[in-house]
C-alpha cells in the first residue's frame, strides 16, 4: 500500500495520487470484509421494499404478500421519534473530573444548541433509527462548514456544524478495530461541490 512504501521510504514525497491510491485501496479492503454483512443489509432493504424472491415457489403457489415489516420499521420509527421531540431532556453532559463537572452544564447547552439549529430532533434523528433498524448502524456525521452569504444563523456566526444520517453502505471503517481510517462516500450535485471549494471546504 502506498502508506506502506511511504514508511519504508520507498516515496520520497507524498503526493494526492498517493492519497487516492491509499484511499481506493482502503475501500476494497472494506468491501471485500464486510461483504457478507452488506448482503444482509441489502437482504433487510428489499424486504422493506416488498422485493420479495418467489423463485423457489411452485407455479400454482402464492407469490402474493403482507407489507407487515415496512410497517413495523415505519411505526417503531414514528413512535421513537415522537418520544424525542416532546423530550425536554435529550441528553446531558456528564462530567468524570472536577474541571469538566465545572462546565458540563454550559456543554450541555452548546451542544443543544447546535442540534437545534439542525432541527436534529425533527429531521435527522428519525433518520438515523430508520437506517439503525434496516442496517443495524445508527450513524451521525458533523462537521464543520463556514456559513455562505445566504445562511445567516446569528451575525457574530461564522461557521455551522452540519449533523447527517448516514448509511452504512456508504461507511468504510478499518474493520481490524485499530481506527486506522474512516471514509465516508457521498454524492452532491456539481454546483454544490463548487460552492463548497470556493468555501475552502475543499480544494
Amino acid at each position: 500500500m502506498a502508506l506502506e512504501e511511504l514508511a519504508k521510504g520507498e516515496i520520497e514525497h507524498f503526493t494526492d495520487d498517493h492519497l487516492v491510491q491509499h484511499a481506493l485501496e482502503a475501500h476494497d479492503y472494506v468491501e471485500e470484509t464486510i461483504r457478507g454483512k452488506r448482503d444482509k443489509w441489502q437482504t433487510a432493504w428489499n424486504v422493506y421494499l416488498n422485493n420479495w424472491d418467489f423463485s423457489d415457489k411452485a407455479d400454482w403457489q402464492s407469490k402474493s404478500y403482507l407489507p407487515k415489516f415496512s410497517q413495523a420499521v415505519r411505526v417503531t420509527r414514528s413512535l421513537m421519534k415522537q418520544a424525542l421531540i416532546k423530550s425536554d431532556d435529550f441528553f446531558k453532559f456528564k462530567g468524570t473530573t472536577p474541571s469538566a463537572r465545572e462546565v458540563e452544564k454550559d456543554i450541555t447547552r452548546g451542544v443543544q444548541a447546535v442540534l437545534d439549529q439542525n432541527f436534529f430532533k425533527k429531521k435527522h434523528f428519525g433518520n438515523g433509527v430508520f437506517r439503525g433498524l434496516l442496517e443495524n448502524l445508527i450513524i451521525y456525521k458533523t462537521g464543520v462548514e463556514p456559513l455562505g452569504d445566504d445562511e445567516p444563523i446569528h451575525r457574530h456566526q461564522e461557521f455551522k456544524f452540519p449533523v447527517q444520517a448516514i448509511s452504512a453502505f456508504d461507511l468504510y471503517i478499518d474493520p481490524t478495530g485499530r481506527g486506522k481510517f474512516v471514509e465516508h462516500k457521498i454524492k452532491m450535485d456539481l454546483s454544490d461541490y463548487r460552492r463548497l471549494v470556493q468555501r475552502g471546504v475543499y480544494e
